[in-house]
């Protein structure tokens, strides 16, 4: 099994091979990383220290830190992205990541719902969501305009979604950055409880 897999999609906009771990262990050596430029990126649990201390001595740096919430019947923009984060990526590349990774919803390459949300006839947000399974949802990306932020509109949409997309759903899941408080702020306060993190390395050479 390969400890590595390629990234078409990202590669072309990185403008290089762009590949992850698929098989996270500590016995990978030089001879598995590909020849020539590539960048690599893994995601370590923050628990893992032994693991997290041998991917930095074979070159990796971290990026940042991703926390995962939940949010079940029991219990915002970009700009803090991993790829705006990492000074090895031009703004104007991790901004195109960003914008069609949400366009792949309309191309079927990704994602089970799209949510839009509407202003005076003028779209001001929108929600990408994939399905884990019959239960569950993840929020994949969530975006409202800058000037239409704080009316409620990513909240309204949350809470579409979990009433119209599965009907027996009991579970919604997101990651976001550790750095992307205001991301954070925002799901804690809607009922989210934070319930793992992990470390993302990128490796540029």
């Amino acid at each position: 099994m390969k400890k590595i897999i390629l990234d078409k999609w990202l590669s072309k906009i990185i403008g290089k091979p762009t590949y992850t771990f698929v098989n996270l262990s500590k016995k990978f050596n030089k001879k598995d990383l590909p020849k020539n430029k590539f960048f690599i990126w893994v995601k370590i649990p923050t628990k893992d220290i032994d693991k997290l201390v041998f991917y930095q001595k074979k070159g990796f740096k971290i990026i940042d830190t991703n926390i995962q919430l939940e949010f079940n019947s029991k219990i915002s923009a970009f700009q803090n992205s991993r790829f705006h984060l990492d000074k090895n990526i031009s703004n104007i590349k991790a901004n195109k990541i960003k914008k069609e990774w949400a366009g792949n919803y309309f191309n079927g390459n990704r994602g089970k719902w799209m949510i839009v949300i509407e202003h005076k006839s003028r779209v001001v947000g929108f929600l990408q969501l994939l399905k884990e399974n019959s239960k569950t949802i993840v929020i994949d990306l969530i975006a409202v305009r800058n000037k239409f932020r704080g009316n409620g509109f990513a909240r309204n949409m949350i809470y579409f979604a979990y009433f119209n997309c599965l009907k027996n759903i009991n579970q919604i899941k997101v990651g976001t950055q550790i750095s992307n408080l205001g991301s954070i702020d925002f799901y804690t306060k809607l009922g989210f409880r934070v319930v793992g993190s992990s470390y993302v390395l990128h490796m540029h050479q």
